[in-house]
């Protein structure tokens, strides 16, 4: 009440909305938490994965005991926020959220909040946010900086300004370039901001927000609508339509391989060397890439398969290749 910029019927509008969280791991931890002290009336948690030993560092809902039990990241994360606020609804989707399924969980949310890890999640979100008029939450952070940004329709969408996701090879992840810790409160803090500035109705500039930690500094970047994008202003949602997915999984035995879509081969020499440091066992040569990551083996081929051994499911080896790779 004493906060003028949300006020009374701020609180009511916080009390009534539902709001979607994307991706439970740091980003979508920090920015569930904020949420439900904040008052929002339900949140829909969706994640594949499972907490493991290695989220403790920056995974500020997660304990040992969840590592210990092998909750689903999503599970974890609701019995914490439960703790924290009774009164709100909470609603788990352990999968991986892809064009068949968006539209039955996310429907009847007003926000959607980005905790992803990979790009291709992120432009499924752009184009369902797009098509069904719901306000998206754009957020990614890596190593020391991060980015944010509320996406509305009507104005500048995702692909208005990054019309394509970056290429494989080119895209740092936690696992490849770490992330300081405070990074991910930083940029989780400022992503449930702007979902709360939504869901009140702010009027706000059409920006993306650059943020960096060490040493410290911050950019508005302003955005515009593109005529041309091919998402808001040619309305066609090729992520939402199927028509371009994350990749094509199949499993036997203890081997999982992931394809992923799009043209051209992946560049390994220059992939090993961003991944030099960050990973286990690292070897490469311009045929294979191998490397360890959560008691896995990893191999990625130039041709855009990647082989998963020890991860005991699709889901897992999806996240592994997510976490590491960024897809």
């Amino acid at each position: 009440e004493r906060l003028s910029q949300v006020g009374l019927d701020g609180q009511k509008l916080l009390q009534g909305a539902t709001v979607a969280i994307i991706g439970v791991g740091a980003l979508g931890c920090t920015s569930a938490e904020w949420l439900c002290r904040a008052g929002v009336g339900k949140l829909i948690l969706i994640d594949r994965d499972v907490v493991n030993e290695s989220n403790l560092q920056r995974q500020c809902l997660f304990s040992e005991s969840d590592v210990a039990r092998r909750l689903p990241k999503a599970v974890a994360a609701a019995e914490r926020l439960h703790a924290i606020n009774s009164a709100c609804v909470i609603e788990t989707h352990c999968v991986d959220l892809a064009a068949h399924n968006i539209d039955a969980i996310c429907q009847g949310a007003d926000v959607l909040v980005d905790g992803c890890d990979n790009f291709f999640t992120r432009y499924l979100l752009n184009d369902f946010s797009v098509k069904n008029k719901i306000d998206y939450v754009y957020a990614g952070a890596v190593g020391t900086y991060g980015m944010v940004a509320l996406l509305q329709p009507s104005r500048a969408c995702l692909r208005c300004v990054f019309p394509e996701p970056p290429p494989v090879d080119q895209t740092p992840t936690c696992a490849s370039a770490g992330v300081l810790g405070p990074a991910i409160g930083v940029v989780g803090s400022l992503a449930s901001t702007l979902a709360i500035q939504s869901i009140c109705k702010a009027d706000l500039p059409q920006q993306f927000v650059h943020i960096e930690l060490w040493p410290f500094a911050a950019q508005s970047i302003n955005a515009s609508v593109n005529d041309a994008c091919e998402c808001c202003s040619k309305n066609n949602f090729e992520w939402l339509s199927g028509q371009r997915t994350t990749a094509n999984v199949t499993s036997n035995c203890d081997n999982t391989e992931v394809h992923f879509a799009g043209s051209g081969t992946i560049d390994l020499m220059q992939l090993g060397e961003r991944f030099k440091g960050g990973l286990d066992e690292l070897k490469y040569s311009t045929l294979c890439l191998q490397f360890k990551h959560d008691d896995c083996e990893i191999f990625i081929f130039s041709d855009r398969s990647i082989h998963v051994y020890g991860c005991g499911s699709i889901e897992r080896a999806k996240s592994i290749v997510s976490d590491t790779v960024g897809l």
